[in-house]
């Protein structure tokens, strides 16, 4: 599954909430911060210096519905593969990439959805350019865009 732009999606709706539940002039740049610090499990508040700064909870639970939408279709499509496929992912995990897999919990959160196991790349960032050119060289071999 790749969802192109998830991350930057997932951090404006996150941000919109946010101004809207707290009335918070937060800044792109500000929630890209808080949503690589509070992340989607766990207290907030227990191991970051911006606690007392801004209410923590507010942006995980803005972070937490933001996320939402993403992960029950990321789960539904799971539900429509072929037992053969599943099983192949589950022997391999699925990989989690880009900027959405340096949310802490969002790998827990999303294994805990589809009920396969997820890991984190040591260079997740890098790892979506591997992959799309991993993607790219299969679509040319099977001819996938055809022009004749």
């Amino acid at each position: 599954i790749a969802i192109r732009g998830g991350c930057g999606r997932l951090r404006e709706s996150a941000t919109q909430q946010l101004r809207a539940q707290a009335g918070l002039p937060i800044g792109q740049h500000e929630m890209e911060s808080l949503m690589r610090t509070v992340g989607l499990d766990g207290d907030p508040e227990a191991d970051s210096n911006l606690a007392g700064a801004i209410d923590l909870h507010l942006v995980q639970n803005a972070l937490k519905d933001a996320v939402r939408p993403l992960i029950v279709d990321i789960a539904e499509f799971v539900g429509t593969l072929d037992p053969y496929i599943l099983t192949s992912v589950f022997d391999s995990s699925v990989q989690l990439t880009g900027g959405g897999a340096l949310i802490p919990g969002m790998a827990s959160s999303l294994s805990r959805a589809m009920g396969l196991p997820v890991s984190v790349p040591n260079d997740a960032r890098r790892a979506v350019i591997t992959g799309a050119t991993a993607m790219l060289d299969v679509a040319r071999r099977t001819r996938l865009w055809r022009t004749d």
